[in-house]
């Protein structure tokens, strides 16, 4: 193989997907936009699974990683709601802020149960999980079952179809 595959790579291959993607809602291709959409945020996903991918070591490849998906949520947001300021209403919001809250709840949970698990976990991502230190092992993975609803991958079903 010419290269290696890390993570770091995929993020920004990711990123650019993601891109593109934005401009076709720019230009009122809804279905270009849906195709790589999706296409940038099951990327790092399907590749985590299917093929064996360098994790990113060094610091800053890390943080990228994590500022890449945070890129994307916020370019997102406001690409979305500039190009149908019109069309969303007070409940389109309500609803994706439920939609957000139970995400982080059940992000939180999850990384959570690993960290007590014995996971290795980033930064910031450790210095998050301390609001639910107080929490049962049990009642953790109570919420954890309860938020299934909000997995990554619904969310994402959820705000499409807003």
């Amino acid at each position: 193989m010419l290269f290696t595959i890390n993570e770091y790579l995929v993020s920004a291959f990711s990123l650019l997907l993601h891109a593109f993607a934005l401009l076709n809602l720019l230009n009122c291709d809804f279905i270009s936009f849906i195709l790589l959409l999706a296409a940038s945020f099951y990327a790092t996903q399907s590749v985590d699974k299917f093929l064996n991918i360098k994790k990113s070591e060094r610091w800053y490849e890390k943080y990228f990683n994590n500022l890449a998906d945070w890129i994307r949520l916020v370019s997102l947001f406001f690409v979305f709601t500039s190009v149908y300021k019109n069309k969303l209403t007070p409940i389109h919001g309500l609803i994706l802020g439920i939609v957000l809250i139970g995400a982080n709840i059940r992000y939180t949970s999850t990384v959570s149960i690993e960290k007590r698990e014995g996971i290795k976990l980033d930064h910031g991502v450790e210095l998050w999980t301390k609001l639910f230190d107080g929490i049962s092992d049990t009642n953790l993975e109570k919420i954890k079952k309860i938020s299934y609803p909000f997995k990554e991958r619904l969310v994402a079903a959820y705000i499409l179809l807003l």
